[in-house]
C-alpha cells in the first residue's frame, strides 16, 4: 500500500494529496489510482469517487469544467 511506502508520520512533510492518493487506492483500487498519473484533473475526478463512497466533501461539476478549461490554456 502507498502508505508503507510513504513519508507518512515524518511530519509537515505529509501533502495532502498523499491522503487523498491513499483514499483512491483503498476505496476505487491501486488500478484507478495508477491512471491518474501525469492528469490533475483525473486525480481529482478518482479521488471524488472515493468521496463519493465515504460521504466526504465533493467538488462541484463545474469546477472539473473550470480545471479542464485551464489545464488546456
Amino acid at each position: 500500500m502507498i502508505m508503507e511506502r510513504s513519508w507518512f508520520g515524518i511530519g509537515s512533510l505529509v501533502p495532502v494529496g498523499m491522503k487523498m492518493a491513499m483514499e483512491i487506492e483503498k476505496e476505487v483500487g491501486k488500478k484507478r489510482l495508477v491512471e491518474t498519473i501525469g492528469d490533475a484533473v483525473a486525480f481529482l475526478e478518482a479521488y471524488q469517487e472515493a468521496a463519493l463512497k465515504k460521504s466526504y466533501y465533493l467538488l462541484e461539476d463545474e469546477t472539473f469544467h473550470k480545471l479542464r478549461t485551464l489545464l488546456k490554456a
